[in-house]
């Protein structure tokens, strides 16, 4: 299972990804956490997830919207 986190508060970003990673590790799970949504959007065009962790405003990207690509 591969958990994606996208987050433009880096100092967020770092303290919830090490958080869910505490108990991904019960299953098995990858987190890999992003601080831009350009970034986020080029590695879901190459890569399978099964969770995404959006921020609503990522940037210049806006969460909802990126959900709904």
């Amino acid at each position: 299972m591969r958990v994606l986190m996208c987050d433009d508060n880096k100092n967020f970003l770092l303290m919830i990804t090490d958080m869910v990673k505490k108990y991904a590790e019960v299953y098995n799970a990858e987190v890999i956490g992003f601080f831009n949504g350009s970034d986020l959007m080029e590695y879901c065009k190459r890569h399978t997830f099964e969770i995404v962790y959006l921020d609503i405003e990522v940037g210049k990207n806006n969460g909802i919207d990126m959900a709904k690509i």
